[in-house]
């Protein structure tokens, strides 16, 4: 009996297994010269965004088009490799244990530091204890 079990157990792992990344494709990547740590992501105006924490900061990463992916923008941070991106209401908030504030990443008009990008998405940037 316990024979039975086992082998049926087992090919139910290998059968979920086989067909783990069914429908998927690989498209594309983008590689960092640091530790990666988190991800959110975030639909403005229609395109989408990648929103990837890692050692050094906050890569913002076009992901509209899988074929052409490309990094809108690096927003640097204290050196960590733990870095939290949350998002909520249209707002990405940005953490981590390095000593520096949280950050809230919002595309509504505000008076800190504002990010231009080549593609037009204007960044704007709180920082706060």
């Amino acid at each position: 009996m316990k024979k039975i079990i086992l082998s049926l157990l087992l090919s139910c792992i290998g059968f979920t297994t086989m067909h783990a990344q069914k429908n998927m494709v690989f498209k594309s990547k983008k590689t960092y010269n640091g530790a990666l740590s988190n991800i959110g992501g975030i639909a403005i105006n229609g395109a989408e965004y990648a929103l990837v924490g890692w050692e050094f900061g906050l890569s913002i990463v076009d992901v509209t088009d899988p074929n052409n992916i490309f990094e809108v923008v690096n927003i640097p941070g204290s050196q960590s490799i733990w870095r939290e991106v949350k998002v909520w209401n249209n707002h990405a908030y940005v953490t981590t244990e390095a000593g520096e504030a949280c950050k809230l990443l919002t595309s509504t008009l505000c008076h800190h530091q504002t990010y231009h990008t080549k593609t037009g998405l204007v960044i704007m940037l709180f920082s706060g204890r």
